[in-house]
């Protein structure tokens, strides 16, 4: 993806939970991403993200000023600044594909369900728009309680989108996008490995190749 289009991207995904702050999860984001080899940011820059995101670069944050600038670019659906006790991020791109992991840790357990079942709406909407442009083997999709993930693969490209609950105040969103399985792709099922979930590469019967 070119450059532009990333920092879009970037833009629109900007957020994953204070990894210096929180719950366990940001810690377990914070060392995957770290085994990873990714730079952690030392301020939100875009002219660093641009120059170095194709190596892995990932950032948090916990200050007012800070989270309510992030909040205007997050993918989530009712999300107010003001709701958010923490924000953290991660990302790595290069010309075969990117992934970006967000999570945003909200002030109270109410709010946090409500951005989820919207975010969650949004994307049922956007699967069943895009399921009509591909074969059953292209395209899948799963869903629960706390999570919801689809993916999507064609010519050797495709796309893989999850929502979940990492707490009952943690929601994390991650958005990738590849046109071949290369070190990006690696990446991507690296870190949720790292993580611990199932990742939605497995929805798909076709693979990136």
């Amino acid at each position: 993806m070119k450059a532009k289009k990333i920092i879009a991207s970037v833009l629109t995904g900007v957020m994953l939970l204070s990894l210096t702050a929180c719950s366990g999860s940001s810690k377990k984001y914070e060392k995957a991403f770290k085994d990873l080899g990714y730079e952690e940011m030392e301020e939100w820059d875009m002219d660093d993200i641009e120059d170095d995101m194709d190596d892995g670069l990932y950032y948090s944050s916990k200050d007012e000023k800070e989270i309510k600038k992030m909040c205007k670019y997050t993918q989530m659906s009712g999300l107010k600044a003001k709701n958010v006790a923490s924000v953290s991020w991660g990302v790595r791109d290069d010309d075969d594909g990117y992934f970006v992991v967000y999570s945003i840790t909200f002030k109270n357990k109410s709010e946090a369900e409500k951005v989820f079942d919207k975010t969650v709406k949004s994307m049922e909407k956007s699967y069943k728009a895009s399921k009509e442009y591909y074969d059953k083997d292209q395209i899948g999709q799963d869903d629960g309680d706390d999570f919801y993930a689809y993916g999507y693969v064609r010519n050797s490209g495709g796309g893989f989108h999850e929502i979940f609950m990492s707490d009952s105040k943690t929601v994390t969103y991650i958005d990738a996008s590849f046109y071949e399985a290369d070190d990006v792709y690696d990446d991507y099922e690296a870190f949720y490995e790292a993580i611990g979930r199932d990742c939605p590469t497995n929805l798909v019967k076709d693979e990136i190749k």
